[in-house]
């Protein structure tokens, strides 16, 4: 959500901003992560990201050739269930 800017922020994750980075921090601990901090270019496009784990360490991303997708026109993609599987739904 916050890489891309679409859906919504999970509930249990604080975030706080500053300019040209958005800071995310788990309100209890999660999925070993203290804090993740993703930084912005000028143009608003991910430049990195910076994740802090639980054990102190930092991994640092860096976004290089970073291309905003483009509108997929749904159509290019069919699923075509093959033969002999099972679809389970949950209704």
């Amino acid at each position: 959500a916050v890489l891309f800017g679409s859906g919504t922020l999970p509930k249990d994750w604080q975030t706080s901003s500053e300019a040209g980075a958005v800071t995310l921090t788990p309100k209890e601990p999660q999925a070993g992560f203290e804090s993740v901090k993703v930084f912005f270019d000028a143009s608003g496009n991910p430049d990195s990201m910076s994740l802090r784990d639980t054990f102190g360490q930092t991994t640092e991303v860096k976004f290089l050739r970073f291309k905003a997708l483009e509108q997929i026109n749904p159509d290019r993609f069919r699923f075509v269930i093959p033969k002999g599987v099972d679809v389970l739904q949950d209704a």
